[in-house]
């Protein structure tokens, strides 16, 4: 059992007028992994919607959480035109702002939080980041899945990137 002080706990970020959009083609396992986490980090750190578009939505729709939406988009072999399937993705979206999420990317609710203000005071893009791109064992997705962040062990983690601007970009749609 826990003893001691009480963890710290993150604070949700409220954003419904956000829908984060997420094009993916499942090539591996570690990517249906990865995406997995992801979505479940946003939707423990957010309220936004999340799209999911991918070329064989049966694929993943049973491993989704409910709240995910899945999409089907055309997505004929060969490269993976995610560009492409970003812009078809968007017109779903419905709300003010948008962003567009990697599949192997979670973002701290923190910077979702900044990244939301910065575009209600009148930004038209955001990129969401303090710098760092880590990559994080396999292990360590349950902490990313609940937005655990502050409490995650970082000793197997490999910094990819010291100041990175991939990986997501939020959008004031208009």
């Amino acid at each position: 059992p826990w003893v001691g002080t009480a963890r710290p706990h993150f604070t949700c970020v409220a954003a419904d007028d956000l829908t984060i959009t997420i094009a993916v083609r499942i090539d591996n396992d570690d990517r249906l992994r990865n995406l997995l986490a992801a979505v479940r980090a946003v939707r423990a750190s957010t309220t936004a919607r999340v799209l999911v578009g991918i070329g064989e939505p049966d694929s993943i729709e049973s491993s989704m959480p409910d709240e995910v939406e899945v999409v089907e988009l055309r997505d004929p072999p060969g490269p993976f035109h995610r560009t492409r399937l970003l812009n078809d993705l968007a017109a779903f979206v419905r709300t003010p702002f948008l962003a567009n999420l990697d599949a192997d990317v979670v973002v701290p609710a923190a910077q979702w939080g900044d990244a939301l203000d910065r575009l209600r005071a009148g930004a038209h893009m955001v990129l969401p980041y303090e710098g760092p791109v880590t990559e994080v064992p396999f292990a360590h997705h349950p902490w990313l899945e609940r937005g655990d962040l502050a409490a995650m062990p970082t000793v197997l983690h490999t910094e990819l990137h010291p100041n990175s601007v991939g990986c997501c970009v939020l959008w004031d749609r208009a």
